[in-house]
């Protein structure tokens, strides 16, 4: 599943660009699972994790954790959080709550960005995620 909202462009800005993209349970479900939330970079790139603002608390039935990164690397922003951390109007940073990577991560030509729910599925949830990319 493609979710729509941003591209990642092959050209060198010699700058950095920013990147929202979504995921509404409303519209993607909430299956356990790996989201695509960009289409494939047409060439590498870094990529950075600002913030993921939630709009809707995500909720589960279950323990549901996510994981935020790439094809390449499920949880290189964010390592399996607890729903609890994604609740009403919060703003998650991957400083605050990854075990992860929270820099630049390298976004190979090919590669996506991607939203894993883990463990269980969830009931409820509006997240927008926004990215710093730096072409290079």
């Amino acid at each position: 599943m493609v979710l729509k909202v941003g591209t990642l462009s092959p050209s060198f800005s010699n700058s950095s660009e920013l990147l929202t993209t979504v995921y509404d349970f409303s519209a993607d479900a909430g299956a356990a699972g790996a989201f695509v939330m960009t289409p494939a970079a047409g060439a590498a790139c870094l990529v950075k994790l600002l913030a993921v603002k939630v709009d809707t608390a995500v909720t589960s039935a279950g323990a549901a954790t996510l994981a935020v990164g790439t094809s390449d690397s499920a949880s290189c922003f964010i390592d399996s959080e607890g729903k609890a951390s994604f609740s009403l109007a919060a703003v998650v940073t991957p400083s605050s709550v990854t075990t992860g990577n929270a820099g630049f991560v390298k976004l190979a030509s090919g590669s996506t960005l991607d939203v894993t729910v883990e463990v269980a599925a969830l009931t409820a949830g509006k997240l927008y995620f926004v990215w710093e990319i730096l072409k290079y």
